[in-house]
């Protein structure tokens, strides 16, 4: 019985230690790894759903949503909250490309009078691409919003471009993917959990 007792309170410990060394839950899409949890300034989000951004049959991103709570419609994602939308390259790809189809996902899915209002901040993010020349396989671009600070997108963990206080463009910059004319519908689904997406482990 004591022998039982010490295997028992050694499988325990080791088990612990393993959660130690492993650190937090991840999501997995196309080798892509993404958190269970984020932190974002004084929030933390919780992963909503992550998948694969397809053009023709080539991956270009893996792809995740958080939130402060789970989401499996699109009205819910719009909202005031803070939320993150994480990319990771999964092949080389042009920055004048990867922003030219941001603000065209932002003109299919917007409201002309709310383009012609946010004009200015949706130039900004545009020519915020110009800044570097491409984005690398592996690079990981986050697009987050944090109230009190606005849009933020960082490159690899550092600042790209100024913030944008505005709600509605960062609303509008999410109906590149969860709008009436998504970027990937397959994607969509994915990071609304409606389908199996990504492997946790």
């Amino acid at each position: 019985m004591p022998g039982r007792r010490l295997a028992s309170l050694l499988s325990a410990l080791l088990a612990g230690w393993a959660l130690l060394v492993m650190g937090p839950p991840l999501a997995r899409a196309a080798g892509a790894n993404f958190p269970e949890r984020v932190s974002l300034g004084q929030h933390e989000v919780i992963l909503n759903g992550a998948g694969v951004r397809y053009r023709a049959i080539f991956q270009v991103y893996a792809a995740a949503f958080y939130s402060s709570d789970r989401k499996t419609k699109e009205s819910e994602v719009y909202s005031r909250e803070p939320r993150r939308m994480a990319m990771v390259m999964l092949r080389e790809v042009t920055s004048d490309e990867l922003g030219r189809a941001f603000i065209n996902g932002v003109y299919q899915n917007t409201d002309r009078a709310e383009v012609a209002r946010m004009v200015g901040p949706i130039a900004r993010f545009g020519a915020m691409f110009g800044t570097v020349a491409k984005l690398r396989t592996g690079d990981t671009l986050t697009v987050d919003w944090i109230p009190g600070a606005g849009t933020v997108v960082q490159l690899n963990g550092k600042s790209f471009g100024e913030p944008v206080p505005d709600p509605a463009f960062y609303n509008a910059l999410l109906r590149i993917w969860f709008g009436e004319r998504p970027a990937d519908p397959l994607l969509k689904k994915a990071l609304l959990g409606e389908r199996a997406g990504q492997e946790s482990y």
